[in-house]
């Protein structure tokens, strides 16, 4: 079972041979990794050159910039293997990452491997969690939706991305994405295990605050044409409400200006993309004190959720 591993590649000439070398010191062997370089200015070209010297199995894949879903749909337009992986340029990967990934697909006969996570900052390490489980189907387990949407701690059958891509120059690609690719697998299966490290840098988009975090309606309004039967319009319902008012309210109070100003624009999106949300008159599975941000946020009153979230 051979698999393809991308990885998109921008400036990165700090963090990528440590990234590569990740790659190249699997204990599976089947694999191909297919560098792009996403029109890179530093010398990152130096770095793949001579890691593609020494190991057969990489590829050197070159294109003007067009940010990280470009550059991955370009990898993928290159991609041999029956399954693929995604990997950032300035993160690292478990040694055994693929065997066991290729060992669980086997066992259970998966279309998605899904494992855990490590965030990696530079005090500190945290578990980010993949989802409990052994092995869901879909179809009979709608849930699996609402597990950690990145491209990254995932092992996919290539096939999957026939008709689905990566949208170009949105934020929030991997949401708009993966629970696509998770409803057209039969099974997704799971290793308990933390496999991917995943480096949190300043000024990176995961830590940046503007105008681009609303780029997350975009990505669940693609999730809903896609069910345009209705067939998931409550689950599709909860990823508003969670990813929408929930996590961006969190990212918003982070930030350290404008705070009133975007808790503002994010409820006018809202009201956009999924205006009952305000006749909710209970928010299941949320905090006391979340429930009183939402029920403010309902009122527009903007600074009293800001005092709160200052204390």
């Amino acid at each position: 079972m051979k698999v393809s591993i991308i990885v998109p590649i921008y400036n990165v000439e700090k963090y990528l041979s440590a990234c590569i070398e990740s790659l190249v010191t699997q204990t599976y062997s089947e694999i191909e990794i297919l560098l792009v370089n996403d029109g890179s200015k530093d010398n990152c070209h130096l770095i793949m050159e001579e890691y593609a010297k020494k190991d057969s199995r990489i590829v050197c894949l070159y294109k003007q910039n067009g940010g990280l879903s470009d550059a991955r749909n370009y990898g993928l337009k290159y991609a041999t293997g029956e399954f693929c992986m995604f990997v950032d340029s300035d993160d690292t990967i478990d040694s055994r990452t693929v065997e066991l990934c290729v060992h669980s697909a086997k066992q259970y006969h998966s279309d998605i491997v899904v494992f855990d996570m490590k965030y990696i900052y530079p005090d500190r390490e945290e578990f980010a969690s993949g989802g409990d489980f052994e092995c869901k189907s879909f179809k009979e387990n709608r849930e699996l939706i609402f597990i950690n949407n990145s491209a990254c701690n995932k092992m996919f059958k290539t096939s999957l991305f026939e008709n689905v891509q990566f949208p170009k120059g949105m934020w929030y690609e991997d949401l708009a994405t993966i629970p696509i690719l998770i409803s057209k697998a039969d099974k997704v299966s799971k290793v308990n295990e933390p496999l991917y490290f995943y480096l949190q840098r300043e000024g990176s988009i995961a830590h940046t605050i503007n105008e681009k975090i609303f780029d997350i309606y975009k990505a669940i309004h693609m999730i809903e044409l896609y069910y345009s039967n209705h067939e998931l319009d409550e689950e599709i319902k909860q990823l508003y409400i969670h990813h929408g008012l929930f996590l961006t309210t969190l990212r918003i109070k982070d930030s350290s200006n404008e705070i009133e100003k975007y808790f503002e624009m994010n409820i006018a999106y809202m009201d956009k993309y999924y205006p009952e949300w305000r006749s909710i008159k209970k928010f299941e599975g949320y905090s006391f004190k979340i429930q009183l941000v939402f029920t403010l946020l309902k009122k527009n009153c903007f600074k009293t959720v800001k005092r709160i979230y200052r204390k």
